[in-house]
């Protein structure tokens, strides 16, 4: 069984927030927030600069290089014990 961990919202590359779920609520940091707290990005693992290329067969998330299964317009990693969930936002 998994659980939503974290949301991470890009925009042109660059982090613009992260929710993190948790049993008392969701907890929400701006770019601002995490770039001023680097104990804090540290801790969560989230790089606040992403560059994902997407090929025919795999995915490169700042240079690491994964396998993934696509359905509709969701592209999913299975990563050790967790699953990456990769979602094109259309405005």
């Amino acid at each position: 069984m998994y659980s939503v961990k974290m949301i991470g919202y890009y925009i042109n590359r660059r982090l613009n927030n992260v929710d993190i779920y948790r049993s008392d609520g969701i907890l929400s940091y701006s770019n601002n927030e995490l770039k001023s707290d680097k104990h804090l990005t540290k801790y969560i693992d989230i790089p606040l600069n992403r560059k994902i290329i997407i090929l025919q067969k795999s995915l490169s998330d700042n240079g690491t290089v994964f396998t993934y299964e696509q359905k509709g317009d969701s592209i999913f990693v299975n990563r050790g014990n967790e699953i990456i969930i990769y979602v094109k936002e259309i405005l």
